[in-house]
């Protein structure tokens, strides 16, 4: 990867992943649940879980799977049904007076792990960065890492600041009507995002 291609990947990266998605949307849910602290097993699964997206990817395992369009489709529909299962815990969510409920539905590590392996949005992103960035002459491996660290970076930045909105949401919104309205929305912009790359 050449250093004229570093820049634009670090602008393309944040732009892909600061934007609203099914995990940033359900990492907000969480903030707004539990506060950061209590989300961050969640928010570790999360940011950990695109790795293995980026190692398929890497290991040039993607193309076999696009060869198969039937294997690509239930892949995409899988993830699809995760995410609307996340989107009801989502809608299940009361925020409680003091930024968390205990008895709501709790969303951990080892969900939150699945988010982006199952994510068609995660898939074409990182697909859509190795296409434009990884040049074919250099070493891959060298690139996929670069690739990686800078996706990485953006997801520790990224999670944490929608896990703190919903934190902070949740300290102006409890108990208010506009509790419900704004899991509502998350809920709706997780489906949406996830809708997007469906079908596209």
């Amino acid at each position: 990867m050449s250093s004229d291609n570093l820049f634009p990947l670090i602008i393309f990266a944040g732009a892909l992943v600061c934007t609203p998605g099914p995990a940033n949307m359900l990492l907000m849910a969480a903030g707004a649940q539990n506060g950061v602290r209590r989300s961050l097993p969640l928010l570790a699964g999360v940011t950990f879980g695109k790795t293995f997206v980026h190692l398929f990817l890497a290991l040039g395992l993607w193309g076999i799977v696009a060869e198969f369009p039937a294997a690509l489709l239930g892949l995409k529909i899988a993830g699809a049904i995760y995410i609307l299962w996340l989107a009801h815990r989502v809608l299940q969510i009361k925020i409680g007076g003091d930024g968390g409920n205990k008895s709501a539905p709790q969303v951990g590590f080892w969900n939150g792990l699945l988010v982006h392996p199952i994510n068609p949005k995660a898939w074409a992103m990182v697909a859509s960065a190795y296409g434009q960035f990884v040049d074919e002459a250099g070493d891959w491996r060298i690139q996929a890492a670069i690739v990686w660290l800078v996706f990485f970076v953006w997801q520790c930045a990224a999670h944490t600041f929608w896990c703190w909105c919903g934190a902070r949401a949740a300290k102006l919104l409890a108990g208010a009507r506009a509790e419900k309205v704004l899991m509502q929305i998350l809920a709706a912009l997780m489906v949406g995002a996830v809708l997007w790359a469906l079908f596209n």
